[in-house]
């Protein structure tokens, strides 16, 4: 006799009591949980990080005004930093060692100081929309950027987003009509996506 689900009993034949045996070792069996899928995690988390950085550009100009940009940038990081001290590190975060001191100095110069600086001086000149279609240009300098310092892989599909959001990009920045005051303000929009 083999129980519901799979599971023999324990007792050949079936004694007295083997239905409550049967019942105990179908108890027992494990319940399956469906594991997380690493890539639905990421597109989930990417989803939220964009919708984040974008709605952060209008926030800036809305209740920034009367602040400076170095006043902006710092308030900007201070956010960020608070919001990785109350995370805290992660199981598989590797440990800082001496040898990341210098590149860890250098991407707090352009990313943590000179690029949100950029970005507040930018919204001064332009439209808060537009400086958040502007954001998207960050992707393409991520792309150029990997591609040449690190030999990465880049296929068609990437090259056709690439254009597209560079496309973009330079719509909203050279729509006519526009004066030279909100053209640099674009051009400083960009270079923060640089950083």
């Amino acid at each position: 006799a083999v129980c519901r689900g799979g599971v023999p009993p324990r007792d050949r034949p079936p004694r007295r009591g083997g239905r409550r045996r049967c019942a105990r070792a179908t108890q027992a069996r494990p319940r399956y949980v469906h594991p997380v899928n690493p890539i639905t995690t990421g597109v989930l988390l990417a989803l939220a990080a964009a919708a984040s950085f974008g709605i952060t550009t209008p926030l800036i100009q809305r209740f920034g005004e009367g602040l400076g940009p170095f006043t902006i940038a710092a308030l900007l990081y201070a956010g960020a930093s608070g919001l990785a001290v109350a995370v805290g590190r992660t199981a598989n975060e590797a440990p800082v060692a001496g040898v990341h001191v210098r590149r860890l100095a250098f991407v707090a110069l352009f990313g943590a100081f000179i690029a949100p600086v950029l970005l507040a001086l930018g919204l001064r000149a332009t439209s808060g929309t537009s400086a958040s279609l502007l954001l998207n240009l960050e992707a393409v300098f991520t792309v150029v950027l990997g591609a040449l310092v690190h030999r990465e892989p880049v296929g068609r599909r990437v090259i056709a987003a690439v254009v597209v959001i560079a496309a973009g990009g330079a719509v909203v920045s050279l729509t006519p009509g526009e004066g030279a005051a909100t053209l640099v303000g674009s051009l400083l929009v960009a270079g923060a996506t640089l950083g």
